[in-house]
């Protein structure tokens, strides 16, 4: 018996579309952008030779931190006109060089503001503490540099956080805070009047010496782990 075979051979032809490719849509970003990166406000350093002052005025919340030392020579360092800001000093100083007579404030904060917080640097005016003996909190201060370090001498700010700060050679006030606020690990030295004056407010871990009145005072608020010592002209430490 003979057998058939039937061999089908198949060709594939392959066709490609013709005609327009409709677009595929945009790439999505995958860079952050410097905003997200960091999400603050620069305040640019001081030029090499000091100018009066604001430096740099604050009107709008958000977050800032200082590039380099502020340095005036006269007028107020960095105006706070807006509730719900944080500034950062970054690590630098903010510097007065006013001869005599001492003014403005290294950082000053307008009418009755909400939520400010400051941190993470050092203030430093030109009052230069002399012992004049024999005891050693005989002492006078020449009139130079800043009056305040921090004042709110007119606004009652309340909610304010002052954090990992110096003060020193303030010629009156080193701090000044009528309203509620907390200042945690605070170190003010050589200030002409008050080192820490928190009329509502709470201090903490912080110290205060060589100051020409009290070194911390708080009337309604608490002192807990800090110490005042050698102040010129009256009590270390004052709290009701």
């Amino acid at each position: 018996m003979k057998a058939t075979f039937l061999i089908l051979f198949f060709t594939t032809a392959l066709s490609f579309a013709q005609g327009p490719i409709a677009p595929s849509a945009a790439p999505a970003p995958t860079m952050k952008t410097l905003a997200q990166i960091e999400a603050r406000t620069a305040i640019p350093a001081s030029p090499t030779v000091s100018i009066a002052g604001p430096h740099f005025t604050i009107s709008q919340p958000g977050s800032y931190y200082l590039t380099g030392n502020v340095q005036d020579a006269s007028g107020n360092g960095i105006n706070i006109d807006s509730s719900n800001v944080t500034l950062d000093l970054n690590g630098f100083a903010l510097i007065s060089t006013t001869v005599s007579p001492a003014a403005g404030s290294a950082i000053e904060l307008a009418s009755r503001l909400r939520s400010i917080v400051i941190k993470n640097g050092r203030i430093t005016g030109g009052a230069v503490r002399t012992y004049v003996g024999p005891n050693v909190w005989n002492s006078t201060y020449s009139d130079g540099g800043w009056s305040h370090g921090i004042n709110d001498s007119s606004s009652n700010a309340s909610g304010c956080l002052i954090s990992h700060l110096t003060v020193a050679q303030c010629k009156e006030f080193g701090i000044l805070l009528y309203g509620g606020a907390c200042l945690e690990h605070v170190n003010a030295t050589d200030n002409g009047g008050y080192g820490i004056f928190a009329s509502q407010g709470s201090v903490t871990n912080s110290t205060a010496t060589y100051n020409g009145n009290s070194g911390i005072s708080a009337f309604q608020g608490g002192v807990t782990n800090s110490t005042a010592t050698i102040t010129i002209t009256s009590c270390a430490l004052f709290q009701l």
